[in-house]
């Protein structure tokens, strides 16, 4: 029964290389291209089974692919003819059945990979964006590898490894990719035999970054079974995890339970030709069709036999998550080993960015040696918790696990590049159930070298015009060509200059060329400029070039220093000059003394001959209206004439001046003559409640002050 695994191992690995790109629901997948060089040489028989069990698994292989795929193969003993599968529904069965009738054998010769390099191609001109599968099943090294010793070994090596090189060079000016796998059967090679395998081997690996997949001991083969029939469904074979799609199965009946969109599912049977395999007659959900079955079986003998039947939405929508029902016409025996496998309807993005001060700028102009570059895996449409993804990556020999951006919602990993190219691959899985795999490509071009042009030739200016001086044009240049405004935009940024005397300066962007002004030192007003022969050093820098520096000489011509601080002497002084006048007024207006707002004066006429010749006037209020305090004359006290007397305000009391001009003969102030020599020499103080009185001889003037 172990036998009988080894060619269902060998396909299950071959086909568990393909990841089946993802889907979202308005985008279908890329179409896959595969040429496979088949070996169908003596060295497959030499009174062994391999060959039909290498028959066996190329039945499988038709049988496995999708609808959209394209499939051609080049058997080695016709290494100059393409044959191409129809892999439609009412074809397809008749293409397996046309393995098994193949009976020829012949030798190893390169030109069968010649061949599936030709189609390879001629698929890649007519559409680019597809995926593209180089893979050879060989059990030995290839003809022109046979002898070492002979005459013409380096030679046929040497074109081995051009042809291979210039083919990965070839798809890469392309800007597609190709996936090549090397299956080799050398358990029973010679060690002479084995060191020639090896050789292709290692062209295989350094041209083309092939993957090498050996089917050796048959418990080795057997024991990679589960794990390739998981990697056929995109799930993760190298967890513990449980798997996400569970299926039950009852008497007839399959159920499919499924927490994730999928693109189709696939039963896979398989007996040892004695036991009956159960036909699948219909499912559940009318949305739902069947491809099918596929009858593959070993050739001659029938050692083995099995059946490949799909389950795909009608409309190449995908399957939504949720349940699904297979009905089965007989039940499953014993002796009937079947699987379900759950292609999973989810993909993801590769960018690559360049880092630059903390920020992610898409590479879009090339990448430099030197650089700090993310890579980034985006998955599309999460249908589940991101949490529930993992990611890794290798490249040039290195692997390493992605870390998960919640911002951006993105797996990133972070190189710094070298002058070598970088080839990689980014695996994203979910455990026990999602994997698959996408490769970029990076190849670092040599840092470019940044120039300055200095356009503008013996720059003059006074020294009093430089507010509105014209510029010096600089042109920054790219290896001797010009930036462009994006690139000029980054390079101002952290443009500056430095001069050897006192002067500033402004950059300004016109287009892809930088304008410079000097400018006055400290300001226009108080201009401090040196003059005379200047020397500038200006620097450009960009975070993706080197600092370069360009050395320029200008002239600044003096005047006189009075047309130097012309502002300072035609604005300035006079303006200044004219606040100062205005502030000082303003200030005397509001320090100035004023009466207290309840002072009164009372007045009255005393002509003593009987009571109808005494005058009593009403009381006067001293304070005066506010317009004649804030027009009056700046910090003089404020004054107020009543009949006779002059009253002036004093600061910071109650009591008030008996102007020295009002003071006359005979005046009496709260009961004491004024003396002769006192009149007219000083203001006397009048306090509340206190009076004055004159004698005009004709009467008695009475002065009464209160102030509450």
């Amino acid at each position: 029964m172990k036998k009988q695994l080894i060619a269902t191992c060998i396909l299950l690995l071959l086909f568990s290389l393909l990841p089946i790109q993802g889907l979202a629901e308005k985008e279908g997948p890329k179409k896959r291209a595969v040429a496979l060089v088949y070996d169908d040489s003596g060295s497959m028989r030499n009174g062994k089974d391999r060959w039909k069990y290498a028959s066996y698994a190329l039945q499988s292989f038709i049988g496995l692919l999708d609808e959209r795929d394209s499939f051609s193969f080049i058997p080695m003993s016709r290494p100059s003819q393409e044959i191409t599968m129809d892999l439609s529904k009412a074809k397809r069965q008749e293409e397996i059945d046309s393995i098994r009738q193949w009976n020829q054998y012949k030798n190893t010769p390169f030109t069968a990979v010649e061949t599936a390099i030709a189609s390879i191609k001629r698929q890649v001109a007519a559409d680019a964006n597809g995926e593209f599968w180089l893979i050879v099943l060989t059990d030995g090294a290839f003809n022109e590898l046979e002898s070492p010793q002979s005459a013409q070994y380096d030679a046929n090596k040497k074109r081995i490894t051009d042809t291979m090189r210039s083919f990965a060079a070839w798809m890469e000016g392309k800007n597609a990719s190709v996936h090549s796998v090397l299956i080799t059967m050398d358990q029973d090679l010679s060690a002479e035999e084995k060191a020639q395998m090896d050789a292709f081997q290692q062209i295989w690996q350094d041209t083309m970054n092939g993957m090498v997949l050996t089917a050796g001991e048959e418990d080795g083969i057997i024991k990679s079974v589960d794990q390739a029939a998981a990697l056929i469904a995109n799930r993760d074979p190298f967890s513990g995890a449980e798997d996400y799609v569970q299926v039950k199965r009852d008497g007839e009946k399959l159920k499919v339970s499924t927490p994730f969109p999928l693109r189709r599912l696939t039963i896979v049977q398989q007996t040892n030709g004695q036991g009956q395999l159960p036909r699948l007659e219909e499912a559940n959900t009318p949305s739902l069709r069947i491809d099918g079955p596929f009858q593959t079986e070993t050739p001659e003998n029938n050692m083995i036999t099995g059946s490949i039947i799909h389950v795909v939405p009608k409309t190449g929508d995908v399957m939504k998550p949720g349940d699904y029902e297979l009905q089965f016409q007989g039940n499953f025996s014993s002796s009937v080993r079947w699987k379900v496998l759950a292609e999973p309807a989810l993909d993801y993005t590769v960018h690559v960015y360049k880092k630059e001060e903390n920020r992610l700028v898409e590479a879009k102009d090339g990448l430099y040696a030197g650089s700090t570059v993310v890579i980034e895996a985006k998955p599309n449409d999460l249908p589940v918790d991101a949490l529930y993804f993992s990611s890794s990556i290798e490249y040039n020999g290195n692997s390493a696990s992605m870390r998960w951006n919640e911002k951006r919602k993105a797996f990133q990993y972070e190189i710094k590049l070298s002058a070598a190219p970088v080839r990689g691959s980014i695996h994203m899985n979910i455990k026990g159930f999602y994997r698959q795999s996408k490769e970029f490509r990076i190849t670092p071009v040599p840092k470019p070298k940044l120039s300055i042009a200095v356009l503008t030739n013996d720059w003059n200016e006074r020294v009093n015009h430089l507010t509105e001086s014209t510029p010096i044009i600089i042109q920054p240049l790219l290896n001797g060509k010009e930036m462009k405004d994006t690139e000029v935009a980054r390079l101002l940024e952290s443009a500056s200059v430095t001069f050897n005397k006192h002067i500033n300066y402004e950059w300004k962007q016109h287009g892809n060329q930088l304008y410079l002004y000097p400018r006055p030192y400290i300001s226009d007003t108080l201009n401090f400029t040196d003059t005379g022969l200047v020397e500038a050093t200006i620097s450009l820098r960009d975070p993706a070039f080197e600092e370069v520096k360009q050395k320029v000489t200008l002239r600044i011509e003096d005047v006189s220093f009075f047309e130097r601080y012309a502002v300072i002497f035609r604005f300035i002084i006079p303006v200044g000059a004219a606040a100062l006048v205005v502030l000082i007024i303003l200030v005397g207006w509001v320090v100035r003394p004023r009466f207290q707002r309840k002072g009164l004066i009372y007045y009255e006429l005393d002509q003593s001959i009987s009571e109808d010749w005494i005058h009593e006037a009403e009381p006067q209020l001293l304070r005066n209206p506010w317009w004649r305090h804030y027009l009056g004359i700046p910090y003089r006290s404020e004054r107020r004439t009543v009949q006779s007397i002059i009253f002036i305000a004093k600061k910071g009391t109650k009591a008030v001046w008996i102007a020295k001009e009002s003071q006359v003969e005979g005046m009496m102030i709260d009961g004491s003559f004024l003396e002769e020599g006192e009149i007219g020499k000083e203001h006397k103080t009048l306090y509340p409640n206190e009076t004055v009185v004159i004698d005009k001889g004709y009467g008695k003037e009475v002065y009464r002050y209160e102030c509450d």
